[in-house]
């Protein structure tokens, strides 16, 4: 149960919140003011993506069947204008979120590494220098 004076108790939302933060900077790197246009995508990233909890993602759970890709778009020439637009532009913005996310993979990555390089075997064993 949350309180007015803490609506955000639950570890689990504190969690959840936090990774959709960090998803959406993700996504907003380039484009920080255009942040409502990408909330249907968050929420089919968090639909579609596995919790350990429930051991499923929850679109499966509701919907009992893995949920659907999202396939790259094929040109063709009796497509609509807008439509190939609308697509294409689909398919660049996915792949900036996944260069975004690689490299702020890469950033965590690295900062974990330098806090790891001034432990030894003999701290991490014994907790003392």
């Amino acid at each position: 149960m949350s309180s007015a004076y803490h609506p955000q108790s639950d570890g689990q939302t504190k969690v959840l919140n936090k990774t959709l933060e960090m998803y959406l900077r993700c996504f907003l790197f380039d484009h920080p003011k255009a942040w409502f246009e990408m909330l249907h995508w968050a929420q089919f990233w968090y639909n579609t993506s596995f919790h350990r909890i429930i051991g499923m993602s929850p679109f499966k759970a509701v919907f009992g069947r893995d949920p659907p890709f999202v396939i790259p778009y094929e040109c063709f020439s009796k497509d609509p204008v807008s439509v190939q637009d609308s697509l294409i532009t689909r398919d660049a913005l996915l792949q900036q979120l996944k260069s975004n996310l690689l490299r702020a993979q890469n950033y965590m990555k690295q900062n974990v590494d330098k806090k790891k390089k001034g432990l030894s075997i003999r701290n991490w064993r014994f907790g003392f220098g």
